[in-house]
């Protein structure tokens, strides 16, 4: 969130007397976190005295988003107090047995904004994995050697949100390389890790208050493998 400030304004005051000022200026807001300082949004702002800040930011936003955005600002500006509660910073981490810089490699072609952070080194100052960038998205990896423990299954995937079909075809084409196509959205990569290719349309229809419509959204989507999206629409129709 970024605020420019312009000059003072004199108002609602007569010769002086009585008289209020207001900075008035812009309020840009980004993505959290920042790519490419994209701006969202800009609204106009007055930061008068006795007026919350809801008051001020009241141009170019509706109620409930104005309402989600002041709730972001407090939580991003305040300084945690002792004994405070929040919520930790969760990255996941994969463990591989002796992929993790072939995953990181990969992974990081496949999402568009992605790349590598950092190397972690082993114990014999070789590079066994690392932090990497995914989109805005942090995960870290390693390589624990042959350990029977560390294998991947179906128990835990990662779900990637789509807008549009092409969207879906990269994704679930790409991931499915050297991996496997399942029911569903699903796919288990080269690696043994899954993912579940979800266009966001599709929770939308299943969750539809029309129940009706959600059961056929759900029947046909069980006959997937790939996500079709104007398959749904059909049947939501």
């Amino acid at each position: 969130i970024k605020l420019h400030k312009t000059t003072q304004n004199a108002q609602n005051g007569q010769n002086g007397q009585n008289a209020q000022t207001a900075k008035v200026g812009t309020v840009e807001f980004y993505c959290l976190p920042a790519k490419d300082n994209v701006i969202l949004g800009t609204t106009r702002f007055e930061d008068r005295p006795g007026r919350s800040l809801a008051d001020q930011l009241s141009v170019g936003l509706d109620e409930a988003t104005l309402d989600d955005l002041v709730e972001l600002i407090k939580c991003r500006l305040r300084r945690p107090e002792e004994n405070d509660q929040y919520m930790p910073e969760i990255t996941p981490f994969l463990m591989f047995n002796d992929q993790a810089l072939e995953a990181m490699e990969f992974y990081t072609t496949v999402f568009p904004n992605s790349k590598i952070v950092s190397e972690i080194h082993g114990p014999d100052g070789t590079p066994a994995g690392g932090t990497f960038d995914l989109d805005g998205k942090l995960f870290s990896c390693y390589n624990a050697g042959a350990h029977p423990n560390f294998v991947f299954s179906q128990g835990i995937s990662l779900m990637i949100y789509t807008e549009t079909q092409d969207e879906t075809d990269h994704y679930y084409n790409k991931l499915s390389v050297g991996g496997e196509r399942l029911p569903c959205g699903w796919v288990t990569d080269k690696f043994g890790l899954s993912w579940q290719v979800t266009p966001r349309i599709l929770m939308q229809l299943i969750s539809d208050p029309d129940r009706e419509k959600g059961r056929r959204v759900t029947e046909a989507m069980l006959k997937m493998t790939k996500i079709i999206i104007a398959d749904l629409e059909a049947a939501a129709a």
